[in-house]
């Protein structure tokens, strides 16, 4: 269960890098400036919305990770999983936030993290058998 735990967490946190380096890359060539006296909005919601990107993917992964089948790959293998489901992740929040809010976001958030994470795990697996 630890490594579960340690492989969901790496998982997280590939994600929330990968969405972190992307809303920065959006948020400078796409979006105007900030109305005067927003700025503290804009930081105060980007602040929660990738802090529940974290603790939602992590939670997501935890429970993939933690399913038979998906423990026989190593840490590595799951940061690259993370990073793949990082530009989905922040597709999936920022979609949330126009059209259902934090229980659409929640949803998708947690199942992609565990389907991710689940399925991911048992191809790497599969793959590893076959060189075999």
């Amino acid at each position: 269960m630890r490594s579960a735990i340690a492989r969901a967490l790496i998982f997280a946190g590939v994600t929330l890098a990968v969405t972190l380096a992307i809303d920065a890359v959006l948020s400078l060539l796409y979006q105007p400036a900030v109305p005067e006296g927003g700025l503290r909005r804009a930081i105060a919601f980007r602040t929660a919305l990738h802090g529940a990107t974290f603790t939602l993917t992590a939670l997501g992964a935890a429970l993939g990770f933690a399913l038979p089948g998906a423990a026989a790959i190593s840490r590595a293998h799951a940061a690259l999983l993370g990073g793949g489901f990082g530009a989905f992740a922040l597709a999936a929040t920022l979609t949330g936030v126009r059209v259902g809010g934090f229980a659409v976001i929640a949803l998708v958030l947690v199942a992609g993290a565990a389907a991710v994470a689940w399925f991911g795990a048992r191809a790497i697996a599969m793959a590893a058998e076959d060189e075999r």
